[in-house]
């Protein structure tokens, strides 16, 4: 018999090994034991030992001498049994520290033009529906080719934007859903919330964005683009 099997359970191949020839002996001292299994005689008490405590083996003395025999097979239910129990009852106390665990938040900064580039290619690997606003197409003025390639790949990938743009911006993609608020609320900051992440952009003085990783943050921030989707007005698209 293979001792896979036992192993699963949570015997190591040694106590497998052990146990299985206990069984096959039926009752046994050490010297057997060492013999029938191929375990080395010194960690047969150890190895002993535990399966005892596992109510899998029991012990009497015969001629002086400690013997060993196994316990019904079907005391390996009852150890299953009372190990799925043990965990049921730790599971909550475990959930309770899981949850105590403080999100880690991560931010980088992206300067310059190469820099606003890479952050915006973040957007499209990580291929989640983007939620923007303060947008006034800053992206077409700043870096018209790359803005290109951006809005081909948001494309061909097929992530869907809602974005808020100050009235009076020019915009044609399909892929936008676009709504506009008046021009007191223009930014030189813009703000974009994509799956766990949210990218502010700041183009004037200089090019700069800053990228936040983390769900929670990401998750308010979304909340703040709802409030701000369900005030602003619906624009139809340019032919």
């Amino acid at each position: 018999m293979q001792t896979s099997n036992l192993q699963r359970i949570g015997l190591s191949e040694a106590e497998a090994n052990v146990y299985l020839a206990l069984i096959k002996l039926g009752r046994a001292n050490v010297t057997k034991l060492a013999e029938e299994s191929g375990v080395h005689r010194t960690n047969i008490y150890s190895i002993l030992d535990k399966l005892k405590a596992m109510g899998l083996v029991s012990y009497f003395h015969e001629d002086n001498k400690m013997n060993f025999k196994a316990a019904d097979p079907e005391n390996l239910l009852n150890y299953i049994k009372e190990s799925e129990e043990a965990i049921h009852s730790l599971i909550p106390d475990l959930k309770k520290l899981q949850g105590a665990v403080k999100e880690e938040i991560s931010v980088e900064i992206f300067k310059w033009e190469r820099g606003m580039i890479s952050a915006f290619r973040d957007i499209i690997r990580t291929k989640k529906e983007v939620l923007g606003w303060g947008l006034t197409g800053q992206l077409r003025n700043y870096l018209p080719i790359f803005a290109k390639q951006w809005i081909r790949d948001i494309k061909a990938n097929k992530i869907w934007n809602r974005s808020i743009y100050v009235k009076g911006t020019e915009i044609h993609e399909k892929q936008f859903h676009v709504k506009l608020l008046p021009q007191e609320y223009f930014t030189p900051v813009a703000t974009q919330v994509y799956g766990n992440k949210v990218l502010i952009t700041i183009w004037e003085p200089a090019l700069v964005a800053i990228m936040i990783k983390s769900e929670k943050v990401a998750s308010n921030y979304r909340k703040h683009f709802e409030l701000l989707w369900r005030l602003a007005e619906d624009r139809k698209y340019s032919k």
